[in-house]
C-alpha cells in the first residue's frame, strides 16, 4: 500500500509540474503575441512620422526663396515636433 502511494503522489507531482509548465508556456506565447503587436503598431507609428518629416522637408526644399524665410521657421517647428516624436 505505501508503495502505491507514493507511485500516485509521483504521478499526481508529475501532471502538476507539466500542467504547470504548460500554462506557462500559454501566458508567455500570449505575452510574445502582446508585445509583438504593440512593437508593430509602434514601428507602423513610426513609419508614418517619417513619412510626415520626408514631407516636411519636400516642402521646405520646394518653396521659392521669397517666401522661404517665413515658412522655413514654421516648418522648423512643424519638424522639430515630429522629430521628438521619433
Amino acid at each position: 500500500m505505501n508503495s502505491e502511494w507514493k507511485d500516485r503522489l509521483l504521478r499526481t507531482i508529475r501532471e502538476t509540474e507539466e500542467t504547470i509548465r504548460n500554462n506557462e508556456n500559454t501566458e508567455h506565447t500570449r505575452k510574445i503575441a502582446e508585445l509583438t503587436r504593440e512593437l508593430e503598431d509602434k514601428n507602423r507609428e513610426i513609419e508614418n512620422l517619417k513619412s510626415k518629416r520626408d514631407e516636411l522637408e519636400r516642402q521646405v526644399q520646394n518653396e521659392s526663396t521669397e517666401s522661404k524665410d517665413g515658412k522655413i521657421n514654421q516648418k522648423r517647428e512643424e519638424l522639430a515636433s515630429v522629430i521628438a516624436q521619433l
